[in-house]
């Protein structure tokens, strides 16, 4: 009898697994897998710590992400346990939800999922292992309740890919962080420079990255939240060229390599990215920029996205914002011009650096990645000043067999870290294949690219080359259409017209 009372007593429990919270069932809590679990053979999942071990990392100094479960790294693929209603299920016992923010056994899942998964796909593997350190992004997290929003949101939006129910949460998290920051400026509360400001902002940007720019969400995409990127480095910089500059903060160079990166990536694909260039001087970021973080590191160490030369993404901005201006006016044709002969001395030099660099293969494959940077934009640049060129193009075809040979060698495997960037270069010289072979070897890669970072940017690069391959014939019967014109689009490649909407329909469409 008294047995029968503490089984009734310990079913009762409210420590049971999720799998039986979320069925609503009565657990008897044994580990690793309760009686029903294994009865009715579903997968056993418990919190990520014990209510003791809550109780005494509470009482503790400090809480960091260290303390966080590493159970979500453990699934191959984002599989959330959770239902967008997170509070039928309850709360965690974690010490996560001492930092201010976390409230919810969702915004638990998102804090996870923020570290193990996203993170790790944000910055180069090859980069200084301070720069991945995310402590810095607790402390601002905590003290700043939007900037956490910001983190939940973009790890959300970036889960949705294969959780739709996510894309809700994300844009609820979203939407609440946008009418704060404008609650915030009308107050004057927000001064310009602060660092959760410079935080928030950051993930925003990624966030309209992560979730494709061609949504009903935000049509005006990631422009707004580039150009304020750029108005906050502005402050940031004016107010550190007033002090001796001995020490630059990792967050401020990932922050600056961050506008960099987007700001000459995105511009290909849209041209509202091109206002963004009278926000700041880009001379202006070398102070954040020309100085190294951790001294004695090796330059690619010191730059946590770019690894190459950042004035050859300021060459490439240029170079597709001439592309939104053809047919170019004599002055433009002059820049361009100019712009030609620059990727030439670099390309020769990177060419030189290679030779010297064949016992050095880390060095060596930096060095090739900047090689395949400066050919793709040699194509647009080619293209833009000498619009009739097509894909048969003597020069043309020499720039895409070096590149094709290079990708080809190029192998993705589950642990790699491949940030969405790899696509511009793909993206382009998708637009001047003019072999079929090539287009099943760049197909094969942008959707392993794809399976890794399940970003939206990715997801549309993939859908606009399948229309403007079948276009120029390269499916089968086409109509006509010159491959190359699809990088000199005034709107830029996303906005060209083979990419409208067809009987209400979208011919660029973001399905998973």
């Amino acid at each position: 009898m008294n047995s029968t009372r503490q089984s009734a007593s310990r079913l009762k429990s409210s420590n049971g697994c999720f799998t039986c919270k979320k069925r609503r069932k009565k657990c008897d809590e044994h580990k690793p897998r309760c009686a029903g679990c294994a009865r009715n053979k579903l997968k056993c999942e418990w919190p990520a710590l014990s209510t003791e071990h809550t109780k005494e990392k509470n009482s503790g100094s400090d809480t960091t992400w260290a303390s966080l479960s590493s159970q979500v790294s453990s699934r191959p693929k984002p599989d959330p346990p959770f239902e967008d209603d997170s509070t039928k299920i309850g709360r965690i016992r974690s010490a996560v939800y001492g930092i201010p923010g976390i409230k919810t056994s969702m915004d638990h899942y998102l804090c996870l999922y923020f570290r193990e998964r996203f993170m790790t796909k944000v910055l180069r593997a090859n980069a200084h292992p301070a720069f991945h350190d995310t402590k810095h992004l607790v402390m601002i997290g905590a003290e700043a309740s939007i900037s956490m929003r910001a983190f939940l949101a973009t790890a959300a939006i970036h889960a949705s890919w294969t959780n739709p129910k996510l894309r809700r949460v994300a844009l609820r998290y979203y939407n609440s962080i946008v009418t704060d920051l404008r609650k915030g400026i009308c107050e004057g509360k927000v001064q310009g420079g602060e660092d959760w400001l410079i935080l928030t902002t950051n993930f925003l940007l990624l966030f309209e990255i992560n979730q494709g720019w061609n949504t009903n969400h935000n049509p005006a995409g990631a422009a707004p939240h580039l150009s304020g990127l750029g108005r906050i480095l502005k402050i940031r910089i004016a107010n550190s060229s007033k002090q001796p500059q001995t020490y630059v903060h990792p967050q401020d160079r990932i922050t600056a390599e961050s506008y960099v990166l987007w700001a000459s990536c995105l511009s290909l694909f849209y041209s509202d990215i091109d206002l963004v260039d009278d926000v700041i001087d880009w001379n202006d970021l070398r102070l954040y920029l020309d100085h190294d973080v951790f001294p004695g590191a090796s330059k690619q160490s010191n730059s946590p996205l770019l690894a190459s030369d950042w004035k050859l993404h300021r060459e490439i901005f240029e170079i597709t914002m001439l592309s939104h201006k053809v047919p170019l006016n004599s002055s433009d044709v002059v820049r361009g011009h100019e712009l030609e002969a620059e990727l030439d001395l670099r390309e020769k030099g990177i060419r030189k650096d290679m030779k010297c660099s064949t016992s050095q293969p880390q060095a060596w494959e930096i060095l090739q990645q900047t090689l395949i940077y400066i050919l793709v934009a040699r194509i647009i640049i080619f293209k833009t000043l000498r619009l009739e060129t097509s894909t048969n193009h003597p020069q043309i075809q020499q720039i895409v067999a070096e590149v094709m040979a290079i990708v080809r060698g190029v192998e993705i495997g589950p642990d790699t870290r491949c940030v969405p960037t790899f696509c511009w270069p793909l993206a382009i010289v998708a637009c001047a294949v003019s072999v079929k072979e090539d287009i099943s070897v760049l197909r094969e890669l942008l959707n392993m690219v794809w399976l890794r970072t399940y970003c939206g940017e990715v997801q549309l690069i993939r859908n606009a080359v399948e229309v403007f391959w079948e276009r120029a014939g390269l499916k089968g019967d086409g109509d006509g259409f010159n491959l190359l014109d699809a990088l000199v689009c005034p709107g830029g490649m996303f906005n060209h017209p083979l990419l409208e909407k067809k009987d209400g329909k979208a011919l660029l469409k973001l399905e998973g």
